[in-house]
């Protein structure tokens, strides 16, 4: 598969800790190209430590969360190149691992029919009506949804979110409803129904608008 996946790193002190490096070593070798972009300052010691791996980098500033970073490495693409791809993945330094070799998911994910998937899905009160949303750090779009114009008019619409809640909710809460409403078809690597037992520690989580 011809994957292309960009990766979105940030932190306030501009310090890659090892853990990234470890993600990006075993993501690698399941992507076709890699991209990391990066919101605001690294030390002389981390750039490096990104740009080993990367065979696009963008350094940009700290505006717009995770939802511009993306759509900024999306727009330098451009559409018509990114319909080249059988899958765009967007992820980013939010999560640790591999524990487990990754292979088992992306073996797994590939076999399977859909227009973009996750590695799980979240439950969301929105206005009494509860679905499910597969979170932001780990997305892909199958080729089906990228030469689609329902992936155009998501990115180029995309409000400004300034800050972490209008990230979540404009884009991260957004994007899985959005695409299923047309029509399209996501898919997740772990089954959230597995864990039911587990969400009233956490959940609902509610959507202000």
């Amino acid at each position: 598969m011809k994957r292309l996946c960009v990766y979105f790193f940030w932190d306030k002190d501009g310090i890659v800790d090892d853990y990234v490096p470890y993600m990006l070593e075993n993501l690698k070798p399941f992507c076709s190209e890699l991209c990391v972009v990066v919101n605001g300052d690294l030390t002389p010691e981390s750039k490096p430590k990104l740009e080993k791996y990367a065979d696009k980098f963008i350094q940009r500033e700290n505006t717009g969360m995770d939802a511009w970073a993306y759509k900024e490495a999306i727009d330098s693409y451009g559409y018509e190149k990114l319909e080249e791809y059988d899958e765009l993945l967007l992820t980013n330094f939010t999560f640790f691992g591999p524990i487990y070799p990754l292979n088992e998911m992306f073996d797994t994910m590939d076999k399977k029919e859909c227009d973009f998937w996750g590695h799980y899905r979240w439950p969301i009160d929105h206005k009494m009506v509860v679905y499910h949303h597969i979170p932001s750090s780990f997305f892909a779009y199958r080729n089906s949804l990228l030469k689609s114009d329902a992936f155009k008019i998501y990115w180029k619409t995309l409000p400004y979110t300034p800050d972490y809640e209008s990230s979540c909710r404009m884009h991260e809460q957004r994007q899985t409803p959005y695409y299923e409403n047309l029509g399209f078809r996501g898919e997740d690597f772990i089954d959230n129904k597995d864990y039911e037992e587990y969400w009233d520690s956490c959940w609902p989580l509610r959507c202000a608008d």
